[in-house]
């Protein structure tokens, strides 16, 4: 079963970089890569459950987890970012049977006219959220140069 989920890991990644890569802007491509960190996050995690002992699966769990909230909020801060300078929520608006949340979001702030503020909203609340792990990598970073 342990090979199963990675082989969906790797299928998600590769799927989900071509989708992003299908057209090559500087967006989609910041876009991949916070989706590809988003996938080796899901794989570390993966790794800690069959592969650690119990002293390195904490470390690895808490790793994984700090690259999955940096790339979330990075993904979030990419979106937000492109619905400031774009002006308008197209971006958000999927064209899908089932629209999504953000699609919903997007399609009403389109309708009242707030789209920025709706904008800055994500890219803030993407900082925000990026932000702990950023600070995470930095100390742990600076604890490598202090040895």
């Amino acid at each position: 079963m342990k090979w199963l989920f990675l082989s969906f890991f790797v299928a998600l990644a590769a799927l989900g970089n071509y989708a992003l890569l299908e057209e090559l802007t500087l967006r989609r491509g910041l876009g991949a890569l916070a989706f590809s960190g988003f996938c080796a996050a899901l794989v570390g995690f993966w790794w800690a459950s069959y592969f650690t002992d119990r002293a390195g699966r904490g470390r690895t769990i808490v790793a994984s987890h700090a690259v999955l909230m940096l790339t979330a909020g990075c993904g979030l801060a990419i979106l937000g970012g492109t619905v400031l300078a774009n002006g308008s929520c197209q971006t958000l608006i999927s064209s899908g049977p089932v629209p999504g949340l953000l699609s919903t979001l997007g399609t009403y702030a389109q309708a009242t006219g707030i789209c920025r503020p709706l904008g800055l909203v994500l890219f803030v609340g993407g900082i925000y959220l990026a932000l702990p792990s950023c600070r995470l990598f930095l100390a742990l970073a600076g604890m490598k140069g202090a040895r």
